[in-house]
């Protein structure tokens, strides 16, 4: 090693180098947090808007989806910091999404419809895979 190249990045390191395979998980991941923070907001504004209906369950609705979306970017955070925790977040998410996606879709619903089985088919498999979702215990603290 020379005075001028940089010591050999560890694992729990910031300047390590990230993994194409979990890259692509983590942002699957959060894409679908952030789809369900704004899902939230959408319901809050039809909400005040005075789009009518039962307002306690629009807002427990808004709560659900907020806090939902909030973790399931904590969770892409996680993944890419190669957290144990956010492997099984991961795998029940995209198992949610995955049964919902034919609902969504049989009430005609092809633009979030097709997004959501694609998005999930694809974080499930990475998940799953051993040389991605294995990778996550990397960063498990002791």
């Amino acid at each position: 090693m020379s005075a001028t190249s940089p010591p050999p990045a560890t694992p729990g390191t910031p300047g390590r180098t990230r993994e194409p395979g979990l890259v692509v998980l983590a942002a699957c991941v959060a894409l679908e947090g952030a789809a369900l923070v704004v899902l939230g907001l959408l319901v809050l504004a039809s909400v005040v808007a005075g789009g009518g209906g039962n307002v306690g369950l629009f807002l427990s609705l808004v709560l659900l989806f907020g806090l939902y979306g909030g973790v399931l970017l904590l969770a892409a955070r996680a993944m890419l910091h190669r957290r144990r925790w956010a492997r099984s977040l991961g795998i029940l998410s995209q198992l949610i999404a995955l049964l919902m996606a034919p609902t969504v879709l049989g009430a005609g619903v092809w633009a979030a419809g097709v997004p959501m089985l694609v998005v999930a088919a694809v974080a499930l498999v990475l998940v799953l895979l051993p040389q991605v979702g294995g990778r996550l215990d990397d960063g498990a603290r002791p």
